[in-house]
């Protein structure tokens, strides 16, 4: 096992943003694999052509109600990869080919197709950075028309904590903050800060957590903006591309994966 290869690439992005669609873009240019343990051994042994995946994902899109919110991302992830769940992710368990699923042992030696792994909060990308630490980050920023779109519910940023202190001590003329900004010019910011600091703490503590979910850590940034309009999708994927030296996009492929997939989840 090589844990030091330089074909393994994090995606960073809020739940429901696309960032598995991205990857399967990806595993479509024949220089990457699927998040799949026995499709990734196919691949490398050359039993898995670009139409085969594109076949795999259109007969998944198939069995997808249409406008369904929630589904199982094509059967692929992380587990489907490595075959250990995150909370045991670590250089013993990753870097032992007697645990982790045979593929990456393959990819990680090999290093002649991208493989991904994929992350929706700090602490899961700080542990997988730490693991492979020549990974490059592709980032998804920018969610909240696209999640509106696949009316996929946003992730609940406020602490449970600090919205039960807040209740505590709020007075009736007095609304929760939407940002740490507004909090700090609010006209009962000197007075929560002054005379009940816990509850303080908590506020704060809940905008500084939703900023760091906001920060910029990605080698390689994608707005999600773009998957609204199939023109900049096009060109936007194609730069994704190039960024990882894959060629040309195959329209045949990409144009019908990307308008299958889009009207499913928004239709």
């Amino acid at each position: 096992m090589n844990l030091d290869c330089d074909n393994h690439v994090i995606f960073y992005y809020p739940a429901g943003s696309g960032g598995k669609f991205l990857i399967n873009c990806l595993a479509l240019s024949g220089q990457a694999v699927f998040q799949h343990d026995t499709l990734s051994l196919k691949d490398l042994e050359g039993k898995l052509s670009i139409k085969d995946k594109f076949d795999i994902l259109l007969d998944y899109l198939n069995t997808v109600p249409s406008g369904s919110a929630f589904w199982t991302d094509f059967g692929f992830g992380d587990y489907q990869m490595f075959g250990i769940d995150k909370p045991r992710y670590s250089k013993q368990t990753i870097g032992n080919p007697d645990i982790v699923n045979p593929a990456v042992t393959h990819l990680t030696v090999s290093e002649d197709k991208l493989f991904f792994s994929a992350c929706h909060n700090i602490a899961e990308l700080e542990t997988i950075k730490q693991i492979f630490k020549k990974s490059k980050i592709v980032q998804l920023t920018n969610p909240d028309k696209f999640l509106s779109k696949r009316n996929w519910p946003r992730e609940k940023f406020v602490d449970d904590r600090a919205i039960e202190s807040w209740n505590n001590i709020a007075e009736k003329s007095w609304h929760y903050p939407e940002t740490l900004e507004e909090f700090e010019s609010s006209t009962f910011h000197d007075k929560i800060k002054d005379n009940f600091p816990s509850t303080y703490f908590d506020i704060v503590k809940s905008f500084k957590l939703k900023q760091e979910l906001t920060d910029i850590v990605g080698n390689y940034v994608w707005d999600c903006d773009d998957f609204l309009v199939e023109s900049k999708f096009l060109t936007s994927i194609q730069n994704l591309y190039n960024y990882f030296s894959l060629g040309e996009i195959d329209d045949r492929y990409i144009v019908n994966f990307y308008r299958a997939w889009y009207s499913k989840i928004t239709d």
